[in-house]
């Protein structure tokens, strides 16, 4: 959030620039991209996890007729704990995917704002090369470049 913030507060980039800020905003959507698909993996895993202990409970009550079987304290009390910390890692996985859902919406209105000022960086361009009389002088450049990113 504060990288985001950070772009945000920069000020409003040249067109040398402009593929700079891009690329980060495309790096940052592959870290939260990594960052999401790791919190649904460990959602999974709690996942299966609850799965697992339902079957248990479902077995226990078949064992005793649909009734409970009595716990005795220390077992009721590691239960609580159990219970509570699956249920606050839950709650904090919920949170995480929250402010990453936000994030990737900001990123992704950043990203749309940046290549519709791409494309308008680029007309202006076109019209500053026609009006000298160097149409396509841009064109040039940018396959030379590729050329020569290629090479490299």
């Amino acid at each position: 959030m504060e990288t985001i913030r950070k772009l945000s507060e920069t000020p409003s980039p040249d067109d040398s620039s402009n593929d700079a800020f891009i690329l980060v905003g495309k790096q940052q959507l592959e870290v939260n991209l990594e960052r999401k698909q790791s919190l649904l993996e460990s959602s999974r895993f709690m996942q299966e996890d609850l799965d697992e202990t339902t079957a248990v409970l479902h077995q226990m009550r078949r064992t005793h007729n649909g009734g409970y079987a009595f716990m005795t304290r220390n077992e009721e009390k590691q239960h609580i704990q159990q219970y509570r910390a699956k249920a606050s890692r839950y709650k904090e996985l919920c949170a995480e995917i929250r402010a990453l859902q936000a994030e990737q919406q900001n990123l992704t209105t950043t990203k749309f704002a940046l290549d519709s000022e791409l494309l308008e960086q680029e007309r202006n361009l076109c019209e500053t090369e026609k009006s000298l009389g160097l149409q396509g002088i841009s064109d040039i450049q940018d396959n030379l470049e590729a050329t020569s990113d290629m090479k490299v």
